[in-house]
């Protein structure tokens, strides 16, 4: 189940829990970033709606993304139109949140991306040109964000475009 809690750290005592089963199941990809006082968490579920469902499980995104207040646990926005897709955290800077992943967004494509969302509400700012993956994190930097693919090319991405402007390729060693 993707659950997100929240402890106060002097006491030790759940402040609250957050449960987002009613979207998916599985949530083992996922990742928490903290910036201008939010909360941003994102998870992976999975592809199939339709095997959820023969499996018995609610939902039918993909994954999801979310703002909350990190004191309440009250969600400011959501959405499953976009999240992290496996083996990468979600990651924050300038208003702005970075989305990758090691998986396909849908299964209907082949091709991976970086996601660019607005922090304000949620809404896609860009997505970039194909990458071959983008795990672990999305390294964000002044002018440019890297991804690193799992075993293949790394690429150097426009932060205001999503244009990619250089591959780093994968070095098999001496």
């Amino acid at each position: 189940r993707p659950l997100i809690w929240a402890w106060d750290l002097r006491s030790g005592k759940l402040v609250w829990q957050k449960d987002f089963s009613q979207y998916g199941a599985g949530g083992n990809d996922c990742g928490l970033c903290l910036m201008d006082g939010k909360v941003f968490y994102s998870t992976f579920f999975g592809y199939s709606a339709s095997q959820r469902q023969r499996r018995g499980l609610a939902g039918s995104a993909n994954g999801l993304t979310a703002a909350l207040d990190p004191h309440t646990g009250e969600v400011l926005w959501l959405t499953t139109q976009h999240s992290v897709t496996a083996g990468c955290t979600i990651s924050g800077s300038d208003g702005r949140l970075y989305l990758g992943g090691y998986n396909r967004p849908d299964e209907g494509t082949s091709d991976r991306f970086v996601f660019c969302l607005n922090a304000r509400d949620g809404s896609l700012v860009w997505k970039s040109d194909p990458v071959k993956s983008a795990v672990n994190v999305v390294a964000v930097g002044q002018e440019f964000i890297f991804s690193n693919a799992s075993g293949g090319d790394g690429h150097v991405i426009d932060k205001k475009s999503g244009k990619v402007v250089s591959v780093i390729p994968l070095e098999s060693g001496p």
